[in-house]
């Protein structure tokens, strides 16, 4: 399992941090940052939690954003 964040799709502005890649194929959970410095805190969070597992997200680093599709 691994944590990444996004931009949501639903909500301008605000960013999501999900958990992917679950072992077991549950569906992924998501936590929803909104207003004052929404990215930066969504970014912190995936990468403290990428952290705690040793684990980095893809793209170079903990909590890399992944392309909003």
């Amino acid at each position: 399992m691994r944590y990444q964040s996004r931009e949501s799709k639903d909500f301008p502005g605000a960013w999501l941090v999900e958990a992917v890649d679950l072992a077991d194929g549950d569906s992924p959970w998501s936590v929803l940052y909104c207003g004052f410095e929404a990215r930066e805190r969504a970014e912190a969070y995936a990468a403290e939690k990428n952290a705690a597992l040793g684990r980095d997200a893809p793209g170079g680093g903990a909590g890399a954003v992944m392309p909003q599709k």
